[in-house]
């Protein structure tokens, strides 16, 4: 969608389902967003009232893509990076030019590797931070399996809370 000019057609298809809604999150727990592409846009939209208007100890931002060009909202998440000691993003490529002084890893290495944990200053445990997952399907479906499975998460639902928020598409 980055890439769309006035004028181009836009398909869209089945409904996007999920559940975020950060006021789900306590106050005191930490918030990790991890996402890919345009699955960014509700964590931008989350840290633009976040950073003014609720105070959570940590709030990581996780954004991956293979270039550089595909890390929307860049300059926009080094900003908020930058001038709000408890916010933090992580970008990371996987397909980097040599010049990227980044991270270089795909997210579900980041996770297994404690890359996350030791560079956004958060433990990533039930009790303490909640996770919002949104972006490429198989990204999504393998982070989930990982909190889920090596970390003790629960999705959160309509009828079930958890602390694994997730948003598809």
């Amino acid at each position: 969608m980055l890439a769309l000019k006035p004028g181009d057609r836009l398909y869209m298809g089945q409904r996007i389902v999920g559940s975020f809604k950060i006021a789900e999150t306590p106050p005191e727990k930490a918030i990790v967003m991890i996402g890919t592409g345009t699955g960014v846009a509700p964590f931008v939209s989350f840290l633009r009232s976040h950073v003014h208007e609720r105070t959570h100890p940590r709030v990581v931002l996780v954004q991956g893509a293979a270039t550089l060009n595909e890390l929307a909202y860049y300059a926009e998440l080094r900003f908020v990076d930058r001038a709000f000691e408890h916010a933090v993003y992580l970008p990371t490529l996987t397909d980097p030019r040599p010049t990227w002084l980044g991270l270089r890893a795909w997210i579900e290495d980041m996770l297994a590797s404690g890359v996350i944990e030791r560079e956004g200053g958060v433990t990533l445990e039930p009790d303490k931070t909640h996770v919002y997952l949104c972006g490429n399907p198989t990204m999504v479906e393998n982070v989930m399996a990982w909190l889920m499975s090596e970390r003790g998460y629960e999705r959160h639902t309509g009828r079930q809370p958890g602390q694994l928020f997730i948003e598809e598409y």
